[in-house]
Order: structure tokens, then sequence, then C-alpha cells
């Protein structure tokens, strides 16, 4: 039987408030009475009975007109057989259409012939059926047809490859292999699991599992005798039949076998579906995406997060710990939407993605956002939060934490710096809930609240060691490697190169993933989890002749994993010509020189290659020895109107360099030899640039072996601009961008060393504001969003514009032209003549301030918010001195009775429906009626009546009065 929940929240609290005696009783009772209410609608039974959703779905092309599909049956079929499947596909970038609302059969495959077009990408997704229903949909899988698509050879599967076996307990044993190499045939839709004792003689294999309907590669096999030596082989099968086996493994399970070393269950399941996955604005170019654990088994190690727009393809936007259910998206286009979907992965794979989120865009926030209590002990917790983006171009003084009663009342608990994220709140009562929130001061005035956020702390609370924040990723991950490229060696070894990730910036790289394919697989396979290395090359061996592999490579930081790479292919060289480079690269090593010198010429042409024109060797058949690797780091700066300099470094491997070639073209037309400077140098002096032109540039390494890749490009812009006497402006079409404030340009001119760096080599002399405008474009410095603000504001006091007219240039300089001639005293108010000058020189204080008070404000609200605002009170203290708040904004007025006929009907209505609320009061007024009661009652609404006392904002019983009575 499972256990599912409905998606509906359970929420805690009630209706209004009615400010009468509440009783710590009732309190008690009422809420015992809410959980009790909501307990049916927080969890109900799932329906047990329909299958789960089925796993490994994928898609394949097999003609111009045709896919073919195949998956893997539920797991749990629900306690009935699984009569059929429903096939739902769409074009991408579309919505599904069923194509079949039931197969009416068991098979896992399916064939798609029915308005199949060419060039053109198709997404599907199945979902099992029993007597009972149908189950969810499975992961989506992709194919797109071409005029090459080709179908199936109709033979039997290779052998998997690479199989191990470890005994983990005294009856067990854990198998795993690798798929088999791809043979053209139908793809795998289970294995067959045999075994045997390892005595002489006993060549007869028994089936563990005939077929394990799973494409999965790991499988236990229990109920084995301890103390005895097993063999173990695997043989896949697909829908043409069983292949041939795989090699043999053997383990012998003992009281002395256990489990993985890390402690896990060396038998956990895929993890199952991360849950409500949601996605929320955390600035105007960052998303934060959330998500709750798996509802049970796999123990993810980590999570994949993939996004995509609504029309587009799902993307890789990074894999984080296993420990975090939050990241921060650093979002490609800020300008669109996005949806989000999270997949699980622990040590026996992939488990199935969630259910896409709801779509969410970029936007400013303007109070702390996502904020998180964590309970640390029985008597303290933390709390974590996002800053707000929108901070008008002020910096964050400091953030104020709140302590938040039942009524809605606030109190400062406390206070954090104005770069901390995160306060601990200590000495609270254990047992007892308690409620806070948080904001943000800025040098200018403060934001609104967050969202509140409750916890309730137990003797329990903090025991296991301390939760982590709920935002583990609080920056974007590394950047995808660029240039990644595969270069066969050997009959069995490819060798791969690649560049640093990009764009710079993100976290530093500490190692890399290299993930593989071979031959048309649909899936890649990992080669390395992690190279720990930020080394940018990698040798795989072990693969085999003549096939082709295709790459790519994530960058890794920590628990940190970037986007892919673009994908790169080699062929693996047949098996002589492999045996023969690997003999000839041993003598030449053997002989202290190069193969090259040692006379051999074995390893010819690589499949599906040619020599290079141009390149040393070219058109003398293929040398055994390896190419250089690619220059790096080539940039160009134009150092006058006709002189650019360029500079490189040297390749990561391939020593011998024997001389450099560069390349330029102009405005984008053809590449042309510039020069090919020798082996020491590493720069290079282009004299005789035309003016007007801008210039592209590549750098190639050259041995004896042949001629490398290319390095990276380097763009340098036609003079015009200020090196040519003319306007700055010119010299990058479209920077500045007009949709981007002057203020923009130079925060990030100040903060990011590259974008500045960038500029001083692009505008030499210039500075940022001579390009992209001052950042005073008719408000208070800040960009654009400064327009919002009201200047001078009523809520800051003099002395804060006072202080930041000294200390701000940007503010200072905004004041001047703004209001020349003037001074802050005389702008703001306070002192002084001019604009200051109102009730201190004798006139009518209402003049002081323009449009204050606000005749839309209420003279009540002016009052309250001077009792209640230390910023506000001091301010009008300093602006009006010797006035009362009253006399500049008028009496305000009494706050209204209660209407008297309203009190019965409204006790009435709670008697009649809160069993709590009445046992409450037939207790405690002892059987009296209750319109005797609240007819009797006449001291004002909010009062705390004999043996109550006002705490938290209500009216509890005093305990000696409870006593007493």
């Amino acid at each position: 039987m499972a256990w599912g929940g409905t998606g509906a929240r359970q929420e805690r609290g009630g209706g209004g408030r009615t400010g009468r005696a509440l009783t710590l009783a009732v309190a008690a009772a009422v809420a015992a009475a809410a959980v009790l209410a909501a307990a049916p609608h927080a969890v109900q039974w799932a329906d047990a009975d329909k299958p789960d959703a089925p796993t490994d779905l994928e898609a394949t092309d097999v003609s111009p007109t045709g896919i073919d599909l195949s998956w893997s049956a539920p797991a749990d079929d629900g306690g009935e057989e699984i009569t059929g499947y429903k096939i739902e596909r769409k074009e991408a970038g579309r919505d599904y259409a069923t194509i079949e609302d039931d197969t009416d059969s068991a098979s896992t495959t399916y064939e798609d012939r029915e308005g199949i077009k060419t060039r053109t990408t198709y997404v599907y997704k199945v979902s099992a059926i029993n007597e009972d229903g149908t189950s969810g949909a499975s992961s989506e899988a992709t194919a797109r047809t071409t005029e090459s698509s080709k179908g199936y050879e109709q033979v039997a599967p290779g052998k998997p490859r690479s199989l191990t076996a470890d005994d983990i307990s005294d009856s067990e044993v854990r198998l795993k292999w690798r798929e088999p190499s791809d043979n053209g045939s139908p793809p795998v839709t289970g294995y067959k699991i045999e075994y045997k004792e390892a005595d002489e003689g006993d060549d007869e294999y028994e089936a563990a599992k005939s077929n394990t309907r799973s494409s999965g590669t790991e499988y236990t096999v229990g109920d084995l005798e301890e103390d005895t030596e097993y063999v173990f082989r695997v043989s896949a099968i697909n829908s043409v039949g069983t292949g041939k086996p795989s090699n043999e493994a053997g383990a012998t399970p003992s009281d002395e076998s256990k489990p993985d070393e890390d402690g896990g269950d060396a038998r956990q399941a895929k993890p199952g579906q991360p849950r409500r996955v949601s996605a929320e604005p955390a600035s105007d170019t960052r998303l934060y995406v959330k998500w709750t654990e798996p509802a049970g088994g796999g123990d993810p190690s980590a999570y994949l997060i993939e996004y995509k727009q609504k029309s587009g393809e799902w993307e890789m936007a990074a894999e984080v710990g296993g420990e975090s259910t939050a990241f921060i998206h650093d979002v490609p286009n800020p300008n669109t939407s996005y949806l989000y979907r999270v997949t699980a992965r622990s040590e026996a794979g992939l488990g199935q993605a969630s259910a896409a989120s709801a779509s969410a865009k970029p936007e400013h926030t303007n109070q702390p956002t996502q904020v998180t209590i964590t309970p640390l002990s029985p008597t303290s917790a933390r709390l974590d939060w996002l800053p707000p983006s929108a901070t008008f171009g002020f910096s964050i003084t400091q953030y104020e934490v709140l302590k938040v009663f039942s009524n809605g009342v606030t109190d400062t608990h406390g206070s954090a710096g104005g770069r901390d994220t995160s306060y601990t709140i200590r000495d609270l009562e254990t047992g007892r809930e308690h409620q806070f929130a948080v904001k943000a001061r800025l040098s200018v005035g403060e934001t609104s609240e967050s969202k509140t956020v409750k916890i309730t702390l137990t003797s329990e609370s903090g025991k296991g060691g301390t939760a982590a924040a709920a935002v583990a990723v609080a920056q974007s991950p590394p950047g995808r490697p660029g240039n990644v490229a595969a270069e066969a060696a050997s009959h069995e070894r490819i060798d791969l190169t690649w560049g640093s990730p990009s764009p710079g910036g993100g976290p530093s790289v500490t190692g890399y993933r290299i993930e593989f394919k071979a031959g048309d697989a649909g899936r890649f396979e990992t080669a390395a989890a992690d190279t720990e290395s930020a080394a940018r090359s990698y040798t795989h061996t072990g693969l085999d002749p003549e096939t082709r592999y295709t790459y790519r490579v994530n960058a890794v930081s920590g628990a940190l994993v970037g986007p892919p790479s673009d994908e790169a292919s080699a062929v693996t060289l047949d098996r002589a010509a492999g045996e023969a480079a690997a003999a000839a690269a041993a003598g030449a090593a053997a002989a202290g020189s190069s193969p090259a010198a040692a006379g051999s010429s074995g390893a010819a042409a690589r499949p599906g290659e040619q020599g290079q024109a141009g390149a040393p060797g070219a058109g003398q058949g293929a040398t055994t020895g390896p190419k250089p690797a690619p220059p790096r780091n080539l940039a160009g700066e134009r150092t006058s109107e006709r002189q650019v300099d360029l500079s490189w470094s040297g390749p990561d491997s391939g020593g011998g360099i024997a001389s450099y070639r560069i390349e330029y073209r102009t405005d984008g037309g053809p590449y042309e030899v510039l020069a090919e400077p020798g082996p020491a140098e590493t720069s290079y002096e282009h004299v005789g640039a035309e003016p007007d032109s801008s210039y592209e540039y590549r750098v190639y390494a050259l041995n004896e072996n042949g001629q490398s890749r290319a390095s990276n490009t380097a763009a340098v812009p036609a003079a015009g601009g200020a090196a040519a006497g003319g306007d700055p402006l010119a010299r990058v079409p479209g920077f500045p961008d007009p949709e981007t404030s002057s203020r923009e340009y130079v925060d990030r001119y100040e903060s990011d060393p590259e974008f500045r760096s960038w500029f001083d080599k692009t505008f030499p002399g210039y500075v940022i504001t001579d390009v992209v405008g001052e950042p005073l474009d008719g408000g208070p410095p800040g960009g654009t969003d400064a327009a919002d603000l009201v200047f001078p504001d009523p809520s800051i006091g003099l002395s804060i514009y006072l202080d930041l007219y000294e200390t701000d240039a940007g503010f200072r300089g905004w004041f001047d032209e703004t209001y020349p001639g003037s001074t802050v005293e005389e702008v703001v108010g306070g002192g002084g003549g001019g604009g200051g000058a109102g009730a201190a020189a004798g006139g009518d204080p209402l003049a002081r301030v323009p449009g204050f008070p606000d005749p839309e404000t209420s003279a009540r609200e002016y009052v309250d918010r001077y009792e209640s605002d230390p910023a506000f009170k001091s301010w009008f203290d300093e602006t009006f001195p010797g006035y009362a708040i009253a006399e500049v904004v008028g009496e305000p007025e009494p706050p209204p009775a209660p209407e008297e006929p309203d009190r019965l009907p409204y006790y009435k209505g709670r008697y009649d429906g809160e069993p709590a609320y009445r046992a409450w009061f037939d207790s405690y007024f002892s059987g009296r009626p209750l319109a005797e009661v609240v007819g009797t009652v006449d001291r004002p609404y909010g009062e705390c009546g004999k043996g109550t006392a006002l705490r938290d904002g209500i009216c509890q019983v005093v305990a000696a009065a409870a006593a007493g009575q």
C-alpha cells in the first residue's frame, strides 16, 4: 500500500482577530480543533491500484518518416497486469496529442509511422494501463528525422561490457556492467542474468532472472549460499532476441561481505521524482528555483536542474549537491519566461524528471525574499533570506529582524549587517510558535517587510546537526567549456582537449565531467564523473576499433556541475593501424626521437579524415606523432590607428613547436595568412592595419606532425572613435545599449573586472561616463528606477540627506545640477533660507515641505506613524521644530466605537459554529446564557478584562487569577 499527497497545503491559523479575551486553554483547544479539522484534507490515500509510470523511454529515428519507441515496464504494476500503454506525441514547441489511447499490448516497443515529417523533432511520453486506470506519464524522449535516418538491422544486441560482481552480504551479489556497443540493432529492453557455482567442470548456467525488462545496468542476485564461489554473466535482450553473453565475473558471499563503503544500500533503486518544483523572481536577471525531495527511496546524491522557454527544448542549467533543495539561476535572457524541471541522481542512476514548474520571468524584488527559518536547538533558530534587488542605487546598510505577534504587530528583535543574509535567533521559548520577518534598511529609507515565517521548536530541534540553508547554491555554476576537440590516437584511444568555460566570472573550476556515446547510441555514458583536475585534456582508452565516439564536457566546481559543451566526435583507427601507431610510438620513445623521425608511417589516414592543405606533412600520409594542441588566450589590442598588438599563450600539450601561423580577416571576409613567427614568439605587432576596418585574428601551432586546431578568435574593432578623433560611440555598434541605464554601466564598470578591462582596452583614454553618459537622468542616482523616488522624501531626515551630500559624489553632483545655488537645508527643510523657511521663519509650517501633509492621507495615519516609526518622528521633529504632529497634520479622528447590535450575532456565530469556543464559554461562565454575558460586558473593545493581561497582542488569563476561580 502506498501513501500519496494530494498537493493540498496544510496551513496554520484561522479567521479574523476579535480583540477579546482568549485563555491559554482556549488557544490550545482551538489549535487542536484546527489540526483535527485539517487532518482529513492534509493527507489522503493515493490510488494504490494504478501502475507506476514507465521508465527508460527512448525514441529513435529509423527512417525519414518513421520513429521507433522503446521503454521499460513500470517497477510497480499496482498489483494488476499491465494491459497496454498510452502514447502521446508532439512536435517540439507544440502541445501534446494522443496517438494511441491504448496499445492493448504489454509490449514495450512501438512503431510510429503516421504523420511523421522529415527534418522534424518529435517529443514522446508513455503511460501504463491496467484494469484500474492509467499511470502518470514517463519522462520525455526526443528524436529528429532527417533524410539519412535509417532503420535498425534486425539482429540481436552485442555483448554487455565490463561486468563486475561484488558480494554485499552473506547471500547477495551485486552485478554492474556497461551496455553493449552499438551494432545497429534495436534498443535493449532487458537483460538475462545467469550464474553458476565455480566448481571445476560445471558449465551449466542457471537463470537468476530470465529478463529484467529494464535497460538498467545493475542487478542484485539473492538467495545464494554462504561461502560459495559463484560466476556470473549477463546477456542483452531486444525485440529480435538475446545476444551473446558478457565476460564472466566471480564473487563469494560470506559473513564478511559488506555493502558499499559509503554505507549506502548497494541495491538501492533509482530515486523518485522531486516534487513541488517552482520558480520565483530573485532579481531582474535571476530566478529562484526550489523543490521538495523525492517522496522515498534513492537517497539523491545530486539534482539535475533543466530549464526551457515555453516553445524551446530542455537545457541543463546545473547539477547541484543532493543536500540542496533550491538553486538560483542566472537566466540567459531576462526578458522571457522559463519553466523548470528537476531530476534526482543517485548511485543507481538518474530518476524520473519532475513535472514542469509554472513559468516565471525575472523581475526586480523590493523586499527580502525567500526567507527560511531553520531550527538549531530547542531554543534557537536561524533565518536566511535573499536581498532585494531594487535598491535604486543605494546600498543596504543593515537588515532588521522583526518579531511578528499573532495580531500582526511587529517589534524589532535584532539586526544584521548590510552584507549579511542570515541571522541567529536565540533564547526562544520551546513548544511555542514564533513568527519572524525581515526588512532592509537603505542609506536613504527602508524596504517593506518580507513574508512572515513560523517555527515551533521542540526538545528534538537541532538534533543530528545543523541543517543547511535552503539556498544551497547562491551563484551560477561554471560555464560551458569551449572548443572541444576529439582526436583518435589509436584503435582504442581518443584524446580530448577543450578551452576554458565561458563566460568567465563563475566559481573556480575544480575538475571536469567527461561523457561519451559510441556510434549512434541514444544516451551518453560517463567516462569520468570528475577528473578532479583543472587540466583541460583527457585520454579515453579501452575503446572499440573503427567506432565513432561522441563527447561532451561539463565543468565542475565542488558539488556544482555546469551545462555541457558542444559535442565533438572522432573515429578510432582500425586495429592494424592502431597497433602500428602504438609500436611506432614505443620505438620512438626508446630511440629518444619523434615518431616521424623514426620513419614510421604505419598509422595512415584515420577513417573519414584528410590532411590539411598547407600544413607540414600534408599530402604525405598521416604521421604517428601528436599534433600540438591549439594556442591559448589570444588577445588583440589596437594601440594606434594603424597598429594592432597580438599576444597568446603556448599550447598545453604537443611539444616541439616549430612555428606559429597567424591569420586575420577584415569585416567578416575570408582569412588570410598574416605571419609565421618562430616557436619562441608569443606576441606580434600588426603594423599597417586599416583604421576603418574591424579585424579578427586566430593563431595555429605547427610541428613536424602537422598543424593544431585554431586558437580562440580575437576581435578588434575599427579605430573610429577616440583613437581616430571621431565619436567613441561609433567604435562598437550597439554600445551602449539604449535599454541599459548609465547607472547600470557605471556600477558594472566598478564591480566587474572583465568588463572594466574590456572597456579600458576598447576606449583608451576615456572614462566610462564619457561613453555611456552621466548617471544623472532627472532623479537621484540609481538608474531609471530612481524616478519612482520622491525627493525630498518626508520619511527621511535632513541629517541623512546632509550626510549623503557629504559622502556620495554622485548624489552631490545630481543635487548641485538639479538645484543650482541652493543648499540641502533650503531644499529639504530644517533651517536656512529659501525653501526651508516656513514655520521657523514665522511662516506657515505647511509651506515648509510642498505636498506634506498629503490630503489623501488621514491625520490618524500620520499620528500613528509618528508614534511607531522612529525615522519619520526624527524627520518631523527636525523639519518642524517646536510643533506637535497634530498641529501640522490636524487632529486625528477618534477610532469609531463598535456597533453594539453586531456583538451578539458575532459571538452567537462562534458559539454555534466552534465546538472548542462553546466548550470554553460554558466552562468559563458556568452555564450563563450567551446573551446575558455579552449584554453585561461594557468595557471598550481592545481592553483586557479582569484576570487577564495583554501578551503578544492577545488577552490571556493571568495564572494567579485563574488559580483563584
